[in-house]
């Protein structure tokens, strides 16, 4: 019962998280028409470190722990929950942002689409980075228990 709550969780969040980037870049993904910071960096290959983005991830992460130091106590296995299902829920928010918005929908998701200029990388259909942050989401949830 517990793991089909985590599934119910995460999926609620990214979309919401979705639908709330959505209000908030619109068509332009990326932060591309948003005042923010850019920082060319080798890790994150063609897209910039935004400080929108540094600084949502961050804020979540934050609100993710709050339980941890105020609720229930530190461990690791509370630990591994947390991080599984923050990278859970931003790997969904990133597919959802796609599906769900008006601008795009399945039919432009794609490596072929110009708009979608920070997917660079792709491998079956999807962007490369799904096909290792789902998976290692997954198995930090799996440790946690």
């Amino acid at each position: 019962m517990k793991i089909f709550l985590i599934i119910v969780y995460i999926v609620i969040s990214a979309l919401v998280l979705a639908a709330l980037e959505i209000q908030i870049e619109g068509k332009y993904g990326w932060a591309s028409k948003l005042p923010a910071f850019r920082i060319k960096n080798k890790i994150m290959g063609a897209k910039p470190l935004t400080g929108y983005h540094l600084f949502f991830l961050l804020f979540t992460l934050i609100i993710f722990h709050f339980p941890l130091f105020f609720v229930s106590q530190w461990n690791y296995q509370n630990e591994l929950l947390v991080f599984g299902t923050w990278i859970l829920i931003w790997t969904l928010e990133d597919f959802l942002w796609f599906t769900i918005n008006p601008y795009f929908g399945l039919k432009k998701f794609n490596n072929k689409n110009p708009d979608l200029w920070w997917h660079k990388s792709w491998f079956w259909g999807l962007p490369s980075f799904y096909w290792y942050s789902f998976p290692i989401g997954i198995i930090f949830i799996i440790f946690s228990f």
